[in-house]
């Protein structure tokens, strides 16, 4: 953890940062990825469709995921080998990706027990809760508590947090909204447009103001944050382009 100034105590200042990016584990983003896509279309109700725009988010989706989860990997590893890789907020992003790898695999499994027979399984409900929402927003908020250094990153963490629950949320929104195919259309684009349209902001600020400071940060928390804006930039965008198009088709 480090104070509101952006220095990190002496104990994180003797340790060593990651090591630098090596041509293995770019190998080893390429057989996560193709991991992590083949478990995420497993996992899917055989009667799941998708159309061209849902298709090339997921597999974006997908990639971003990929790339987290195996730095998260890295990172705990480095930890524990005494590297300074959990040491700075950007890098605490990249653990976040933990959490939908485990749904996405808790998903899989439901679906092998259940023979797929249903889009939800019961594990996969209990799955959803404690890792889409419990751990996430706990986590969140104890990174804002804990290792946010400055005061963006503070509120960065917060909206983190409340995303988590504004997703979930969301098939909560009063029943005008899905008497009609576009109202039940609009509660899942909705939520994400919103959460990306407020994300968003704060994640190109924390960029500007660490590039304009010149702050020392290793490679790794630039990953994470560079991630996180493509994240939100990619829900504001697909976000709209839904959007747009349901109206246009209602």
């Amino acid at each position: 953890m480090s104070d509101d100034s952006g220095t990190p105590p002496a104990s994180v200042v003797e340790r060593p940062g990651p090591p630098p990016l090596r041509i293995h584990h770019l190998m080893t983003f390429a057989a996560v990825g193709a991991v992590q896509l083949s478990f995420w279309r497993a996992s899917l109700h055989p009667a799941t469709t998708f159309t061209p725009l849902n298709m090339v988010s997921a597999s974006i989706g997908q990639a971003l995921s990929s790339i987290g989860l195996t730095l998260a990997i890295f990172s705990v590893y480095w930890n524990r080998k005494g590297l300074a890789a959990l040491a700075q907020p950007g890098q605490w992003l990249l653990v976040a990706y933990a959490f939908s790898a485990l749904r996405l695999y808790i998903a899989l499994l439901d679906n092998t027990i259940t023979g797929a027979q249903r889009p939800v399984g019961p594990i996969s409900e209990w799955s959803y809760l404690l890792f889409g929402v419990l751990v996430p927003f706990c986590f969140y908020l104890w990174c804002a508590w804990r290792v946010a250094d400055s005061l963006p990153w503070r509120i960065l963490f917060v909206e983190l947090a409340f995303a988590t629950l504004i997703i979930v949320a969301s098939p909560l929104l009063p029943m005008m909204l899905v008497d009609s195919q576009v109202g039940l259309r609009l509660v899942t684009v909705a939520p994400t447009l919103g959460c990306g349209m407020i994300l968003l902001p704060i994640e190109l600020w924390i960029l500007s103001t660490e590039i304009a400071a010149r702050r020392p940060r290793y490679w790794t928390h630039w990953v994470g944050l560079v991630l996180a804006i493509l994240s939100a930039g990619m829900s504001v965008v697909l976000g709209a382009i839904h959007l747009v198009s349901l109206f246009l088709s209602a």
